[in-house]
Order: C-alpha cells, then structure tokens, then sequence
C-alpha cells in the first residue's frame, strides 16, 4: 500500500470515505414514511448501512494492531493506549452529542407540521451513560443517536486488543495462526451461548462482531510477514463460512471489498481521500444533519420523486458542515492524541 507524504495510506483513506458515505446514504435514504419503499433509491441503499459499518471494522482491525506494532506497544503500555484512543475519540463523540440534542431541541420548537412529537428534551442520566458506551448494556436505554452503537462496540474493541494483542505477534507464525482460530473459536463460543437471542444479539457486544475486527488482523499479520499466506487464506475462508451462518450477504460482501482494496488499491481519487479524512466526523454528525433537512421537506413535497431528489441533495451540507466538524473539533483530537507517548525504560 502506497502512502502520501503525510503518511496516510490511501487505501484507508478511500474505505473510510465509501464506507462513510454508505452509511450516510443509507441513514438519508431509509427515513422512516419518507421515500417509497418500492421505489429504486431506497432499495439501492438499503444494504449500504451495514456494508459501511463492515467495512470500518475490518479497517479497525487492521490499523490498530498496525499502529500498536510500528509503536513497539507492550502489555505495560494499556493505559497510555486507551488514554490515546480516548483523547482521539470521547471529545469528538461528547461534543457530536451536544450538536446532535442541540439540532432536534430547535426542531421541535417549529411549528408541528415539522416536529409532530413531544418536545426534545437531553436526558442528563441518559447523557451520563453515553460517557462509558453503558448503553449497549441497558436494554431500556437508547442512543441519543442511532450510530451510536458502532462506538461502543469499537470502545469493546480498543479495549480487547490492548490486553491480547501479544497473542498476535509471536517470532513463530504457526502461534499468531493458533491464536488467531482460539480466539475467534471463543469469541463465537461466548456469543452463541451468552449472547445470541438476547437483548444484547445486535449491535450491543463484541463478540458478534469480532471475527469481521480478526479479518483485518489476519491482514495485519500477513503484512507484517506474522503469518504465512496460506494461514490467512484459510481463516479468512472461515470467517466467511462462519458469517454466512450469522450475517447476510452484504456482510461477507464487504469483507472482500475492504480486503480488496487493502491489497490492491495503489491511487485513490483525491475526493474519496477527502472523504476519508472527514469520515468519522461525517459518521457522527450526518443523522441530525440529514435527519433535520428530511423534516422540512416532508411537508412540503409528497411525490417520491421530489423527495429523492432533495434528499439526496443533502449529502452537500452534510459534507461541509463534517468538514467545519473535524477542522474545528476532530483535528485538535488527533493532534493531542499524537504527542501521548508509550513510556520506556532506558
């Protein structure tokens, strides 16, 4: 994979954008008594949702334990790695939850053509349980906002690979193989027996999700010459059986898309790369970007034509206003997270 002078890898880059925009189409798209449901738009898109949020696991799963690698990280430097990711991640999501309470409050001060439902109101023990991602563990709770949940899934993640990420990077590949099918073996195990047809089956724990974070692992290992090429041929091949058995095809589909453009992609159109710059602000702010614009318009226009086009629209502003977002609150999050260091030794 080729990266720019600023270091980016592009092929990162570009499925941070695809798969942001994917969600963002989705979320615009799949309004609840907007557009037909028959109609092509919406069907072109109702897949697209998931598909992104695949594809941003399999990048997390790569990059992370790429970074932890390249920074020499030892189980001793748990703190100071949870404490990177925090400083990357809490303010730009605490402060998405102001802006997001902030858009529906003066939504549902209009006049009740646009806001046909009690008024908006930040519920502060709800606010406080968002701090520790608590509600994926609370099934009478919700998120304040929808994409809310991939967050604490991704918390789980940070949190997962800080402690077992040793297990990955043994001098010998026949162990990284090893530890790469027990591990996936238990997080199944745990998930069928514990989890699957319980409150917390989708999009609250782990475990669910974990083999789709193993594949860019896999990956990782395979890059970083951890495991031959055969091993990850052969998990992969797994995961995918494995997911047929849990995940709908859409799933699988972006599993091989992101591994695809990992392996292949050299050159990325620089809008895709852009994108991908912005793509975690845009994933956190679009629903009450895009969600506001969708209550002016009902009123107003019926047809499903008028409709498609005017949301579709939207995807302008929700871009400029995700760039003024990671100028002006998501880039200072990076730049500090980046002068925490691992403590050393001499």
């Amino acid at each position: 994979m080729k990266t720019s002078k600023s270091k980016r890898v592009e092929s990162i880059d570009f499925l941070r954008g695809i798969g942001s925009i994917a969600v963002v189409f989705y979320h615009i798209t799949h309004t609840k008594n907007f557009l037909d449901p028959e109609g092509i738009v919406y069907n072109m898109f109702k897949d697209a949702g998931e598909f992104g949020v695949c594809v941003f696991f399999v990048i997390s799963g790569y990059v992370i334990p790429y970074s932890m690698h390249k920074s020499n990280y030892k189980i001793s430097d748990f703190k100071e790695f949870l404490f990177k990711r925090i400083i990357r991640i809490e303010p730009v999501y605490i402060i998405s939850i102001f802006f997001t309470a902030f858009v529906f409050t003066a939504l549902s001060k209009l006049p009740d053509i646009y806001w046909n439902y009690i008024p908006y109101k930040l519920d502060f023990t709800n606010f406080v349980l968002h701090l520790g991602y608590m509600i994926s563990f609370l099934p009478n709770e919700d998120w304040i906002n929808p994409v809310y949940w991939s967050l604490g899934i991704e918390f789980q993640y940070y949190l997962l690979i800080g402690l077992i990420f040793p297990l990955f990077i043994f001098k010998r590949k026949i162990l990284n193989a090893f530890f790469l099918f027990l591990i996936t073996a238990i997080c199944w195990v745990l998930f069928l027996y514990f989890v699957k047809d319980t409150y917390l089956h989708y999009g609250r724990v782990l475990f669910r999700f974990f083999p789709i974070f193993l594949v860019g692992i896999s990956l990782f290992q395979l890059k970083e010459k951890l495991v031959d090429k055969y091993s990850f041929v052969i998990f992969n091949i797994s995961i995918i059986i494995l997911c047929w058995t849990e995940y709908k095809p859409r799933v699988i589909v972006a599993i091989l898309f992101a591994l695809i453009i990992l392996f292949f992609m050299k050159k990325s159109p620089k809008f895709f790369l852009f994108l991908g710059k912005i793509s975690f602000s845009m994933y956190l702010i679009h629903i009450p970007i895009g969600g506001g614009i969708t209550k002016l318009i009902i009123p107003h226009f019926q047809d499903d034509l008028s409709r498609t086009i005017l949301i579709l629209l939207t995807v302008i502003p929700i871009i400029g206003i995700s760039w003024l977002f990671y100028e002006f609150v998501e880039a200072p999050c990076i730049r500090l997270s980046k002068r925490i260091k691992y403590k050393r030794v001499s």
